[in-house]
């Protein structure tokens, strides 16, 4: 995923306007190619969700891996941060607001993160989950 948010960063309008020291300026040719304003400085909302993938991938391969040894269940979390991410993410994005406020993933975001945290919540009270990571021999 963060290898190809590498390209959506190169190709692809980068966020909403912002206040902040880090944000993109675009030139005349990019921003009337991606229809946005010229010179005004818009969220790296990719640099942001490369990040998250990198910060990810460390939390899942140096802490989740050895707790969770139910097949399925670290996709299970991941998929729960990355919604909870991608949910926020969205708010900085600029993608078409669909409807009071919120884009389309979010939409189906809001649907389906609930989904995804309650099969946690059910996971853990049958005991799936280890406080302790585990063992080598």
């Amino acid at each position: 995923m963060a290898i190809g948010r590498v390209g959506c960063f190169l190709t692809e309008l980068p966020g909403t306007p912002t206040h902040t020291a880090f944000g993109i300026r675009l030139d005349a040719d990019a921003a009337a190619r991606l229809g946005a304003p010229a010179g005004v400085p818009l969220h790296p909302s990719f640099l942001y969700e490369i990040a998250f993938q990198a910060a990810a991938f460390v939390v899942i391969w140096c802490w989740l891996r050895h707790r969770l040894v139910s097949p399925g269940e670290t996709l299970t979390f991941y998929l729960l941060g990355y919604g909870v991410f991608r949910f926020l993410v969205e708010l900085v994005r600029g993608n078409e607001v669909a409807w009071m406020g919120l884009t389309r993933p979010q939409l189906f975001l809001l649907l389906t993160v609930p989904l995804v945290a309650a099969r946690i919540v059910v996971q853990a009270r049958k005991g799936v989950y280890r406080l302790e990571p585990a063992r080598t021999r």
